[in-house]
């Protein structure tokens, strides 16, 4: 949602801190309210996790495509949707889209989003399969005692 609303801003200094607090603020919510309903830290920022890496790695970008000589380019006055739009991309690695990416951080930057990603989609895939597993395990022993 703040993707969204951010998204007809333009790529300044002040709107990428806008961002970033809006996003520190959703995140201390949610982890706020997740510890007063009795949720599991770990597992509330693991599901919130992809959307942290894609409005952290946006906001990264967004750094990047300031200036005279921009890392990335977007062919006219960026905008957040832009950074945004490259995040997702290459979160969901689908590529660039029609962003250009030039100079080594950025493309380490786009490496270690697609790799953070995959790992959180693992771990979540892993997550996931231990709860499978341990409440067939508890159904199947129910069962057996009856």
């Amino acid at each position: 949602m703040i993707a969204i609303v951010l998204s007809i801003a333009p790529v300044t200094i002040g709107w990428l801190v806008a961002a970033a607090a809006a996003a520190f603020a959703i995140v201390v919510g949610t982890l706020s309210f997740a510890r007063r309903q009795g949720a599991s830290i770990s597992r509330t920022l693991l599901g919130i996790g992809p959307a942290l890496l894609i409005i952290g790695f946006a906001i990264f970008y967004g750094f990047f495509a300031r200036g005279n000589a921009p890392s990335v380019v977007v062919g006219q006055q960026p905008h957040l949707v832009d950074v945004f739009l490259l995040s997702f991309g290459i979160a969901s690695t689908g590529g660039f889209l029609d962003v250009g990416v030039h100079g080594l951080a950025v493309r380490v930057a786009a490496l270690l989003g697609m790799l953070s990603m995959v790992t959180v989609a693992g771990s979540s895939l892993a997550v996931a399969s231990r709860t499978l597993w341990i409440r067939i395990s508890e159904t199947v022993r129910r069962r057996d005692q009856e």
